[in-house]
């Protein structure tokens, strides 16, 4: 999820849908757990579109290109 998270910043896509499935929350309950310690992440929300709890919406911080970029 990390990489994933990374490569959605650096790209400019920073709002996401992590699918976990509705189960018994225990996937969930990991997502969010990840989630709360992101450096990247601003914030989440259960989705509340046609996924119902069965997704995380995550919003991203902003990275750019530039801040991966060497300096020579």
């Amino acid at each position: 999820m990390d990489e994933y998270l990374t490569v959605c910043s650096q790209k400019g896509i920073l709002e996401v849908k992590i699918i976990h499935g509705k189960g018994k929350g225990v996937l969930r309950r990991t997502v969010e757990s990840v989630l709360k310690r992101h450096p990247l992440v601003l914030s989440f929300k259960q989705d509340r579109g046609p996924s119902g709890w069965g997704a995380t919406v995550v919003f991203l911080k902003g990275m750019g290109k530039d801040k991966h970029e060497r300096k020579i």
